[in-house]
């Protein structure tokens, strides 16, 4: 619809993709590279580089987009020394640079999946790995990032300290390495509605239960952050009120993180956006849930089964309208603006102060720090 070349990439998962003995068996790196899966976005890119022109593309304006696992991967490549240069925007939907192992992690998850897979810690050992079937590396990834999950979040992340990553992105994001790139990031208002609506563990949570869970992750500002968010909405059940805590932790949180660290080391420009659009499935459960907003940029609700997580109200052809040409102007000019639908307001860039973000629905407006007192309770 707007003479955008777009390429779309695989890349390796799991132990395959992430498995990082770099700490554990530091003589075997020439047998299990580190970061696999993200030197793979990296080969991808070098080969946009090399190649797009003869498919039309423009190798000096490549913009690299992705949503939940493929923000998260462009956050990281904004650490990787390999991916500077390769590409001039991003954007960011539903993730950040929250989900980054230290060599200690990585270790320990390495260990886990080494038990699974029954090979010994040694070069020996790693060495093996090449004659074990892609079943049998699969089989242990998936159990080893079972057992992980529980203790541990999610397991199979990239890991700093290596060739690849040496250092955790925000670090290199504000030092100026990425000085100059455009980006646009932002979430959806119930993003962990999607996994947490119907999860029969939750049906029974109360105060003690949140409190328990995010002591896990923040400590002993646990108790003032949930007292806070129980207050916002008296009445309103400890599962919904899990939701909105988890929402912020994983995502918003993060993502505003992340556009501070851009700021700071000198981005040419910054869009923010929050996507409250709830749909209206399965009894309206979801919100305006994770993973929502993809139909919406890319125009495609009239493909099948879109409506199972959209429904089909009219109302929805208005959202895409002013997603679909934002997306593409931005990848365009670096600026959402320029190319965009009369029913769009003019959206002005975010910078720490004000947080000018774009909140989509049926009738976009520009809201300066949306919520931001939900942001504020969290420590730096």
């Amino acid at each position: 619809n707007h003479d955008v070349v777009v390429v779309t990439i695989n890349y390796r998962l799991g132990a395959l993709g992430y498995l990082d003995v770099s700490t554990l068996v530091p003589d075997a790196l020439d047998l299990a590279t580190p970061n696999a899966g993200l030197l793979d976005q990296v080969a991808a890119l070098e080969w946009v580089r090399d190649c797009i022109a003869s498919f039309g593309g423009d190798p000096a304006n490549v913009t690299v987009f992705g949503e939940s696992a493929g923000a998260f991967s462009i956050a990281t490549l904004l650490g990787a020394p390999a991916a500077n240069g390769l590409f001039r925007r991003a954007i960011l939907q539903s993730g950040a640079a929250a989900h980054i192992s230290d060599p200690q992690r990585a270790s320990r998850i390495a260990r886990g999946f080494l038990d699974e897979v029954g090979v010994e810690p040694t070069r020996d050992g790693i060495a093996s790995l090449a004659d074990r079937s892609i079943d049998e590396i699969l089989a242990a990834s998936e159990r080893a990032a079972a057992k992980i999950k529980e203790a541990d979040g999610l397991p199979w992340q990239p890991g700093t300290g290596t060739q690849s990553l040496p250092q955790h992105p925000h670090d290199v994001i504000r030092s100026g390495a990425w000085e100059g790139i455009d980006v646009l990031l932002g979430t959806t208002r119930d993003e962990m509605r999607l996994f947490t609506a119907f999860d029969p563990a939750l049906r029974s949570i109360d105060a003690d239960g949140i409190l328990q869970r995010l002591s896990g992750s923040v400590g002993p500002a646990a108790g003032q952050i949930a007292d806070a968010y129980h207050a916002d909405v008296p009445g309103r059940s400890a599962a919904d009120t899990w939701s909105e805590i988890s929402t912020d932790e994983v995502f918003r949180v993060p993502a505003h993180r992340l556009a501070t660290a851009l700021h700071e080391g000198g981005a040419n420009s910054l869009w923010a956006y929050e996507f409250v659009w709830p749909t209206p499935v399965f009894g309206g459960v979801l919100g305006s849930c994770h993973a929502l907003e993809i139909p919406f940029v890319f125009d495609n609700l009239h493909q099948p089964g879109v409506a199972m997580l959209t429904g089909d109200h009219p109302e929805r052809q208005l959202i895409a309208d002013v997603l679909h040409p934002a997306w593409a102007s931005f990848a365009r000019h670096g600026d959402p603006n320029v190319d965009a639908s009369p029913k769009s307001p003019q959206w002005l860039s975010w910078n720490p102060d004000e947080r000018q973000t774009l909140v989509v629905s049926p009738e976009p407006e520009l809201v300066s720090d949306p919520r931001g007192e939900a942001l504020r309770r969290w420590p730096t």
